[in-house]
């Protein structure tokens, strides 16, 4: 996946946490698979828990709403 794709998917987020995506080696499906669990949507069809990717790419994501919510988390990362 590149950053573009990532951002396609995900919308505009700061570089550390594309890169923390990028090191997963997930695809874009997981990735768009994890965008949808984390904004509690329902995923028909699908059987059983997210893989272990999709959950790392769920916490990923929870870290960049956390972020969001809270720029001084942006600071320390800095």
């Amino acid at each position: 996946m590149t950053r573009e794709e990532i951002v396609a998917v995900t919308g505009q987020i700061p570089d550390h946490f594309v890169v923390d995506i990028l090191a997963t080696g997930a695809t874009a499906g997981e990735l768009a698979e994890a965008c949808s669990l984390a904004r509690g949507e329902f995923l028909g069809g699908r059987d059983g828990a997210p893989s272990a990717r999709v959950q790392q790419l769920c916490q990923i994501l929870d870290a960049v709403d956390e972020a969001a919510r809270d720029p001084s988390e942006l600071e320390d990362l800095q």
